[in-house]
């Protein structure tokens, strides 16, 4: 389900994130892509084809930011199958390629349909302007959260499952999906909740400007690199790395002395996806084999952990960078018990030496 944020998702495109739930209004799980941010969340985000598309890397396709996969795997699993059931309503209703239902209920004020519709859109990659209005409205309306409005839509499931229904903030559905439309219209809205109180919100509208591709939108990454959030700083360094615009890795190069650690991975990645240099001496940190003891001390799990060593791998083979020959090639001594990661890492060093471009 990552992938219907993100796309396919490869070895080596996978978010990093730090362990624990992200609470409300606390410090929020975070991810890193070794090819290019968006971290989004294991395997489990908004993401789709996101500015820049493939990049090539050894075995990997696209990227995303960390925190979103998390926020959007459960509850898009959860839905799957009553989501199903409205579109075929809708479909019997309105016709399989109307999109004016679904605008319908994102304006009507209803919880429970705008979230059927909001998740609606999400399956159908619509690509219809008169979906923006609504989502607008949505974005900077207040936070409609799925725990509360979802209980009677989701009734039975999550119980049967064993587990309670997060919150989910259909906002953040709302961001990424106004910039998968790349509408300009919805710049401002996104730039606006770009800077909004909530640091979950902020993350989402700044993975929806990116998802735009707007070139306008520079400014907002650039002041979100001081943001004092450390997930919006990892999606604001997976922006940047993505960016068109020549002072993102000035800015970039900056993030490296960040205080949070997790933030300066992301920063060495979102650089490496720049070809430059300056993420090097980070990468060479990933690729330790001591790196174990680093990684727990900033709360990654042993997913986020192997995630993020892949991607200094891709990173490693995208730079060329000999220096980083010796790390490779130590880390796939020592890694008698994971042969995919012994084999990146003897293709990244066999790119190293051939002087082939990821």
């Amino acid at each position: 389900v990552w992938s219907s944020l993100s796309a396919t998702v490869r070895a080596g495109d996978r978010p990093v994130r730090s362990e624990g739930r992200r609470e409300r209004g606390g410090d929020p799980a975070v991810a890193a892509d070794g090819r290019g941010f968006p971290v989004p969340l294991s395997g489990g985000a908004p993401s789709g084809a996101g500015p820049g598309g493939a990049d090539g890397a050894p075995g990997s396709d696209r990227s995303v930011p960390v925190v979103l996969g998390q926020m959007f795997l459960v509850p898009l699993l959860i839905v799957a199958s009553a989501c199903g059931a409205y579109l075929l309503i809708r479909a019997a209703v309105s016709g399989p390629g109307s999109t004016s239902r679904i605008a319908r209920d994102l304006s009507s004020g209803d919880p429970r349909l705008q979230w059927q519709a909001a998740l609606a859109l999400w399956a159908r990659k619509v690509d219809d302007p008169s979906v923006v209005g609504p989502l607008v409205a949505i974005l900077e309306g207040p936070a409609t959260e799925y725990g509360a409005s979802g209980r009677l839509f989701l009734r039975g499931i999550d119980s049967a499952q064993g587990r309670d229904l997060p919150d989910y903030d259909l906002r953040w559905y709302a961001a990424v999906l106004l910039g998968r439309l790349r509408d300009p219209r919805a710049r401002p809205a996104l730039e606006r909740a770009a800077a909004d109180g909530d640091p979950a919100l902020r993350a989402f509208a700044l993975r929806g400007l990116q998802e735009g591709g707007w070139p306008e939108a520079h400014a907002a990454f650039a002041r979100a690199v001081s943001d004092p959030d450390r997930a919006v700083r990892c999606v604001a360094a997976h922006a940047l790395g993505a960016s068109a615009d020549e002072g993102a890795s000035v800015v970039l190069r900056g993030m490296l002395g960040d205080d949070d650690i997790v933030v300066r991975w992301n920063a060495a990645l979102a650089l490496a996806r720049r070809g430059e240099v300056a993420a090097a001496p980070v990468l060479a940190r990933i690729l330790d084999p001591e790196f174990g003891t680093e990684a727990d001390r900033a709360g990654l799990d042993a997913a986020s952990r192997r995630d993020l060593v892949r991607a200094a791998v891709h990173a490693a083979a995208r730079l060329r960078a000999a220096d980083l020959v010796p790390s490779l090639a130590l880390l796939e001594a020592r890694s008698p018990d994971d042969p995919e990661l012994q084999a990146l890492a003897r293709e990244a060093v066999a790119r190293i030496g051939a002087g082939t471009p990821e």
